[in-house]
C-alpha cells in the first residue's frame, strides 16, 4: 500500500498524516535493523508509543542503556516517546530509569480502579515525574472526564460520547 513502511511487523502510515502516533514494541529499541528501520522513516516526527513495557523491566542493564541511547537519539530527530498503559504499580518501575519521554498514558484500567479516589492524582502526579504530558484513557463519560481534570491530567481518550441512543 502507498504511503505505508513496516517497522518490526507493524505497518504505519509514513509522511501522509501530520502528529501521528504509532504503537511499537519496545523490541524496536533491542532489535538493531528495526531501530535502523525507524530512524530511516522520511517523515515530519512522530509521536512514538511504546507499550509491552514490561519487556523493558526484564532487559539486563546494557540493554537497557541501549534502548535509552535509541530513545535519545529519536527524540534529538524531534520525535515524541510516550509510554503507553501505565498504572499505579508499572509507574513505580519507571522513576528511576530517566528515560527521555514526552508523555505518559495512564491505562484505561487503572483509571477505572482509581477514578474516584486520591491514588488517581498520585498516579498522575508520578506520571508527571517521567514526562510533561499525561493523557488518561477510558474516559467515556462526563464525569470519567470531571476525575480526569481533578487529577491533573493534560488530555484524555476514550468512547466518550454525548449521552444519545444510537
Amino acid at each position: 500500500m502507498e504511503g505505508w513502511k513496516t517497522v518490526h511487523k507493524y505497518s504505519i502510515l509514513v509522511c501522509i498524516i501530520h502528529n501521528l502516533f504509532i504503537n511499537l514494541p519496545i523490541t524496536v529499541l533491542t532489535e538493531p535493523a528495526s531501530f535502523q528501520r525507524l530512524i530511516r522513516l522520511p517523515c515530519v516526527p512522530l509521536n512514538i508509543e511504546f507499550v509491552d513495557l514490561a519487556a523493558f523491566l526484564a532487559l539486563s542493564v546494557a540493554q537497557k542503556q541501549r534502548v535509552v541511547q535509541n530513545l535519545q537519539q529519536l527524540s534529538r530527530q524531534g520525535h515524541a516517546i510516550w509510554l503507553d498503559d501505565i498504572d499505579d504499580v508499572l509507574v513505580q518501575s519507571f522513576l528511576s530509569c530517566r528515560l527521555p519521554l514526552s508523555g505518559i498514558k495512564i491505562d484505561k484500567e487503572a483509571f477505572w480502579r482509581l477514578r474516584d479516589t486520591p491514588a488517581l492524582r498520585q498516579l498522575v502526579s508520578l506520571c508527571f515525574q517521567l514526562a510533561g504530558k499525561v493523557l488518561i484513557e477510558g474516559i467515556e463519560t462526563e464525569r470519567d472526564r470531571t476525575w480526569a481534570l481533578q487529577a491533573g491530567a493534560d488530555f484524555g481518550q476514550g468512547y466518550y460520547w454525548p449521552s444519545w441512543t444510537w
